[in-house]
């Protein structure tokens, strides 16, 4: 038996534990980590099953039940036989994304935790098989699988919060009360809940007694927090694409209503302004479907009545994280102004939040809170938001856009720094000034004549 033991002092409830395998898969999309875990005869009771949890950070944890079976391990340490032995499920197995930091394992038992050791789980993914990236679910449905955020593991329950997680995701909902109540703004934080929430019934898995969006539903409070599972769910299909893990437009709409509602905003009035919503059958290569080879797409209702794009005032034109979208639509039902720290998932909301505020400012920060914008242009309403499988990574509160845009356009190449300038939309200076943009922007153009600068010398 090829294992690396190692004996746990007296106290501790171990006898003998060893670690079989910590391998990286083929495709370098997934480490396995393997092993047993022997308790003092003593310490062990029957019916009991202890837990081996790995800590992936601080803030999450994969916990599984010793619940593999091992007749070589009991062999090798017991008399009589294997199969009659009370401790024959004395084995783990966890399958992780490659972790930059080292693996944590530790046990549990009777409500209290022994360290066992470090591991290191360090494959490097590789790009030449994107299609392990891609779980197929019934009827065509498409889901992620061996992502960096355990996706399947947050499903089915065995990926948790650490209490210093749940500390940390607490200590966040009250920080974004607290900014938005320095500008007189009400809140909302939006977790776009996975497509195998909303969609279970094509999901090849079943979901877990707790998962972590449920953990995290206790610690935030309910007046802000908005994760709207059962009226996407009373959409059905249409709420999100077979072949992409964002929802559709009609969701993105049903999102929008949640957040309003959540805002304490006329909910009849904002329904009245998507009644007559008009949309046509598109199909659309997701970010699931372009995984796969031949691609397959996804065929959905695309809003056609309303555009937002033709209401964005200003638009700094990077990519995706440190992007700023600005709308401005004079016939919108308030005459406020929302701030969004928002994701992708923010962007096809634009279509439905433009129309109820007059000013919508989209922040690509995936819900990390910048508060020297948030004192730029006190905002009427602030909104943070983020796709729910990111809750692994609690959102910081000290963030810096300008320093991101800084770091990122100093890494663009040469067609990446066209793309930004060509996606670009610039409004006046006056503009730019009056709504606290300005300060933003400079930094943009700033970085970008650093960069053509630094490609003059070199």
């Amino acid at each position: 038996m090829k294992s690396a033991r190692q004996v746990i002092r007296r106290q501790s409830p171990v006898f003998q534990w060893g670690l079989d395998e910590c391998a990286q898969s083929a495709a370098g999309t997934a480490v396995t980590i393997k092993g047993w875990v022997l308790i003092q005869p003593n310490r062990f009771a029957w019916g009991e099953v202890p837990e081996v949890a790995a800590s992936l950070d601080a803030h999450v944890e994969i916990v599984r039940p010793l619940d593999q079976l091992r007749p070589d391990v009991i062999a090798g340490f017991f008399s009589g036989a294997a199969a009659d032995h009370p401790q024959l499920r004395c084995g783990f197995r966890f399958v992780v994304a490659p972790q930059v930091e080292p693996v944590k394992l530790s046990l549990r038992l009777d409500g209290r935790q022994w360290a066992l050791a470090e591991v290191a789980a360090t494959g490097v993914e590789s790009e030449r098989d994107l299609a392990s990236k891609v779980l197929h679910g019934k009827a065509g449905w498409l889901f992620l699988r061996n992502d960096t955020n355990n996706s399947a593991c947050q499903h089915d329950g065995t990926l948790r919060l650490t209490r210093k997680g749940l500390r940390s995701w607490r200590r966040y909902s009250r920080r974004l009360q607290q900014m938005g109540s320095r500008v007189g703004a009400p809140v909302a934080l939006l977790l776009s809940p996975t497509k195998e929430s909303v969609l279970p019934k094509y999901y090849p898995h079943a979901v877990g007694q707790q998962t972590l969006q449920e953990q995290l539903g206790a610690v935030i409070p309910d007046e802000m927090l908005v994760h709207p599972v059962t009226p996407l769910s009373a959409i059905g299909d249409e709420s999100y694409l077979t072949a992409d893990t964002h929802f559709s437009d009609r969701g993105a709409m049903v999102a929008t209503v949640e957040v309003a509602r959540t805002l304490r905003l006329p909910l009849a009035d904002v329904v009245s302004l998507f009644a007559n919503d008009r949309y046509r059958p598109e199909e659309i290569v997701g970010d699931l479907g372009r995984k796969l080879s031949p691609v397959q797409t996804s065929s959905t209702q695309v809003l056609e009545s309303y555009d937002y794009r033709k209401v964005v005032v200003y638009d700094n034109g990077l990519p995706f994280f440190g992007r700023i979208v600005v709308t401005e639509n004079r016939d919108a039902l308030l005459k406020k102004t929302c701030l969004v720290f928002g994701s992708s998932s923010s962007y096809p909301m634009l279509k439905y939040s433009s129309r109820i505020f007059h000013r919508v400012v989209l922040a690509h920060t995936a819900a990390n809170l910048d508060p020297q914008l948030i004192s730029k242009l006190k905002p009427d309403y602030v909104v943070g938001q983020t796709n729910a499988r990111f809750i692994v990574r609690v959102p910081k509160l000290n963030y810096c856009i300008p320093a991101l845009i800084q770091k990122i356009l100093s890494e663009q190449t040469e067609a990446g720094r066209q793309a930004t300038l060509s996606n670009q939309v610039v409004a006046n200076e006056h503009w730019l000034k009056q709504t606290g943009i300005g300060f933003y922007h400079q930094t943009v153009v700033e970085a970008l004549e650093k960069r053509v600068r630094g490609a003059g010398e070199s």
